[in-house]
């Protein structure tokens, strides 16, 4: 989910800067729709697994380990730090396209797949 999010975050990104308000728009309410479920995700995956309580060994009955929590720490920082970024610019430019643009949003459903992209190449020698 997380990984969607950002996806069609810098997809939004890319439409702002090509001026294509429609797009970025579609883009950005794809990628508030991922980013709030991966918020829900690890809000709910905090409490089942009893973390952030006085359980100090970070260990429970599921079986979650100290490094699944640091797993849920990082994502939740990165979730509480660009979500609301994302969610500032989606104001913004839905204000800017009701009040200048007039872009046509187009619907999700109707949004090319973001192709996969190779963003690291493991095999060259360093």
């Amino acid at each position: 989910m997380w990984m969607s999010a950002l996806a069609e975050h810098h997809q939004s990104i890319v439409f702002q800067e090509k001026q294509d308000w429609g797009l970025e728009l579609a883009r950005l309410d794809t990628a508030l729709k991922y980013a709030r479920l991966t918020a829900q995700f690890v809000h709910d995956s905090s409490i089942h697994s009893g973390h952030g309580s006085n359980n100090n060994d970070h260990s429970n009955d599921r079986g979650n380990s100290p490094d699944s929590d640091n797993v849920l720490d990082a994502l939740q920082q990165q979730v509480e730090t660009i979500l609301p970024k994302m969610e500032l610019r989606m104001k913004k430019a839905t204000s800017d396209n009701d009040a200048q643009h007039h872009a046509i949003i187009p619907d999700r459903q109707d949004l090319p797949e973001i192709p996969p992209q190779l963003t690291v190449n493991v095999n060259q020698a360093l």
